[in-house]
């Protein structure tokens, strides 16, 4: 069993930089994961505290759940970007 860790900073960086690839990969990794009887940990790390778990995602479907929130949160953000 492997859990995959996806850092919400991280996954910040790649949206605001449009790195779309690095935003697929972690999807694909996470779905990998879950697949083979894994969880997916979303976390916030902080310099000068301890690491915050935001979520565990433990199913496919919660799975899907979370990417349509994330491709919803992406548009919003291209379309305040092409205002």
């Amino acid at each position: 069993m492997i859990n995959f860790i996806i850092s919400v900073s991280d996954l910040n960086d790649a949206v605001t930089l449009e790195q779309w690839d690095v935003v697929d990969c972690n999807i694909k990794w996470a779905q990998k994961a879950i697949e083979s009887g894994g969880k997916v940990i979303i976390e916030q790390r902080f310099d000068n505290a301890q690491t915050q778990i935001i979520k565990v995602i433990e199913s496919l479907e919660d799975l899907n759940n979370w990417k349509q929130i994330v491709a919803d949160t992406i548009e919003l953000i291209k379309n305040i970007k092409n205002k």
